[in-house]
């Protein structure tokens, strides 16, 4: 195991190509690293030997880089597969670069961005969050901040989001159990259901069914379609602008080609 002091500002900067990482943090001013075998063969144990973990001073903080490259020549499911274990101190900033290797966050982080192709993303309290995964899963239990999502074919569930949240999707599904400041989501085939949303909401989708709980007391101004698909709602529609011209209003706009469409005011505040 490595361990750095690290008072300050703290970003975590990871790139491995097959394995996992494990994040944690905890209330102590330091990094520990450290490099875990999950294959038995030569090449895993070559590229731990050879992997770089570094720190560099960054401003009035600190930047730790772990670093296992691939090695050229390798036949496809002979590679290293590592298992990187990092405690570091609550709100540090992570960069992942990534193959197939899985991300699971415990504690809370700060800006979290991660490129995968084909691992998952497993992270429990976030500031921020951006993720461009091709078939890989994401779970968040809260972001913060703003969330930004590209998956191919990976699901992405999400407890929370904060800020705003924009998310491009393929064939995956797209779960928010709060989208506290809207959302503008581009799917094909994934369904997305939001079970509590405010501010403006925009989801355009070709095949996929589309739910929506728009919170209470919300004014929505709404622009909703589908060529094929049923449209159900429980808002309440009015052709008429509100009587007070300062009453702020929100912009609710969903297109589907042959996607179910349901919209519905959220239970409770």
């Amino acid at each position: 195991m490595t361990a750095f002091e690290t008072p300050g500002d703290v970003l975590l900067r990871v790139s491995i190509e097959g394995g996992d990482v494990v994040v944690e943090t905890g209330a102590d001013r330091r990094v520990e690293v450290e490099l875990v075998p999950l294959r038995d063969n030569d090449v895993t144990r070559q590229a731990i030997e050879d992997a770089r973990v570094e720190l560099v001073a960054r401003g009035g903080g600190h930047e730790v880089i772990v670093e296992l490259k691939r090695r050229p020549g390798l036949l496809i499911g002979r590679g290293p597969k590592v298992g990187v274990r990092i405690r570091c101190p609550q709100d540090s900033d992570l960069v992942l670069r990534a193959g197939s290797a899985d991300l699971h966050g415990m504690g809370s982080l700060g800006t979290v961005d991660v490129k995968t192709a084909s691992g998952d993303v497993t992270l429990e309290r976030i500031a921020r969050l951006h993720v461009d995964t091709a078939s890989g899963d994401v779970r968040a239990l809260d972001v913060d901040g703003a969330t930004e999502l590209r998956t191919a074919s990976g699901d992405v569930i999400l407890r929370r989001s904060g800020g705003p949240l924009t998310a491009n999707l393929v064939s995956g599904d797209l779960s928010v159990d709060d989208a506290a400041a809207g959302l503008e989501v581009t799917t094909v085939s994934g369904d997305v259901r939001v079970r509590a949303a405010a501010g403006g909401l925009r989801v355009q989708s070709v095949s996929g069914d589309v739910e929506l709980a728009v919170k209470p007391g919300l004014r929505l101004y709404v622009d909703a379609s589908s060529v094929s698909g049923s449209m159900t709602t429980e808002l309440e529609l009015e052709d008429s602008l509100p009587a007070d011209p300062t009453a702020q209003v929100h912009e609710l706009r969903v297109r589907t080609i042959s996607g179910d469409l349901r919209l519905a005011r959220a239970v409770g505040g």
